[in-house]
């Protein structure tokens, strides 16, 4: 395909839409942390009303808007790969300024993400022709294979939601596949919402004339590929799409935020790109039959990009801790025994150990363990009150 102004334009907005959404990325991840106590290892209030979190978010929504901008301007094979320069800036800006470690495995794990997400792109033949109201309502919806992935998709999201709570803060893919899996509806949603848009606008241009022109007698008709404005707005699954975009937005939101609270942004952002990618493409290739015209070099393209992406998930996320998982510890150096005026440091049971030179045995008895001296069993003296524990000390 010839390169024209059109696709510079939309690369150019692309490229500063994705350098917006990495600041959005990082503004939101310090809003996070300025919020999280660490005495209590939890957020000092909840982060809906951080202002600065707040600008996150909308910095995050217009570099969005930018890059649907750019999608008219170039297409997603060129839009797309041009997404890895916020994973690149979102690196920079982690590592200067929330001064977080990137580790060698951290940067060939994202280009391997860069690789594999630009090949998967590549790989998925795009539809030919827009979609009308009537293709998604004839075509689309009765498809068993719509309905089919999309209650799969809704069972993965309800496990994934139990699972949250107890593997979220073990697990970093935990909360990144929910909110993948989330958006990937948004995805789906968006898509028919869009190609309804479009044939709006496909129909006021591409208008045909009918009747006698001499007895003046001209009615115009839009072709069979448009739809008019009416039957656009008349139709349910418009406002269905539209309802489905809002709410599944604002809900994968949650999700990612959480996982921002727990890890830090050189693992959450490359992660995120590749697992909302790979599960918007493949969703809207199942649901849209996109595969149905896949060759066997699109499909090895696509299988290498899967591979390619899925090696760069497991090196970042491998050997890598969350960053406030783990609870404050106490102060060491501290004696495990206790006063009748103090407070337990833990209710766990002391046992008997030869380290210990003096503990509580299980039937309440005070004790005296030594170590144990070659070839013999045992050293210990036992006694139900201080006296005898005192003489049994003396006579051993």
């Amino acid at each position: 395909e010839k390169f024209t102004a059109s696709m510079v334009v939309g690369i150019v907005l692309s490229v500063v839409a994705d350098a917006i959404i990495s600041v959005s990325l990082n503004v939101t991840k310090y809003a996070h942390n300025i919020n999280h106590d660490p005495a209590t290892n939890k957020p000092k209030k909840p982060y809906i009303k951080l202002p600065l979190w707040w600008l996150g978010i909308i910095l995050n929504a217009g570099g969005e808007l930018g890059n649907l901008f750019a999608y008219g301007f170039a297409p997603a094979s060129l839009v797309t790969p041009v997404g890895s320069v916020g994973v690149l800036c979102n690196a920079f800006l982690a590592t200067c300024f929330l001064k977080e470690v990137l580790r060698r495995r951290d940067m060939a794990g994202m280009i391997a993400i860069i690789i594999g997400v630009v090949m998967i792109v590549l790989g998925v033949p795009a539809l030919p022709d827009t979609m009308t109201v009537k293709t998604l309502q004839e075509e689309v919806l009765p498809s068993p294979r719509c309905w089919g992935y999309l209650s799969a998709l809704c069972v993965c999201i309800f496990v994934l939601r139990i699972l949250a709570p107890r593997y979220g803060d073990k697990h970093i893919l935990v909360y990144l596949m929910l909110c993948s899996m989330i958006s990937s509806i948004t995805v789906i949603a968006a898509r028919a919402f869009s190609s309804m848009l479009t044939s709006i606008f496909k129909g006021a241009s591409d208008t045909e004339e009918v009747g006698d022109f001499a007895s003046g007698e001209v009615s115009v008709t839009a072709t069979a590929n448009s739809d008019s404005v009416v039957d656009v707005v008349s139709a349910p699954l418009f406002w269905v799409c539209l309802v489905v975009i809002i709410i599944t937005a604002i809900w994968s939101v949650k999700f990612l935020n959480n996982a921002m609270m727990l890890y830090g942004n050189t693992q959450v952002v490359p992660l995120y790109y590749c697992t909302f990618t790979l599960c918007s493409v493949v969703g809207a290739a199942i649901v849209y039959n996109e595969f149905r015209c896949i060759t066997l070099k699109l499909g090895l393209v696509f299988g290498f990009g899967c591979v390619c992406a899925g090696t760069g998930v497991f090196l970042i996320a491998s050997g890598k801790k969350p960053e406030q998982a783990e609870s404050p510890k106490p102060d060491s150096g501290t004696s495990p025994y206790t006063t009748d005026n103090e407070t337990p440091k833990s209710t766990r049971p002391l046992r008997k150990h030869w380290k210990d030179r003096k503990t509580i045995s299980d039937e309440g008895f005070v004790a005296r363990i030594d170590p144990p001296s070659p070839g013999s069993k045992s050293n210990c003296s036992c006694s139900s009150t201080p006296d005898d524990f005192t003489a049994g000390a003396e006579d051993s």
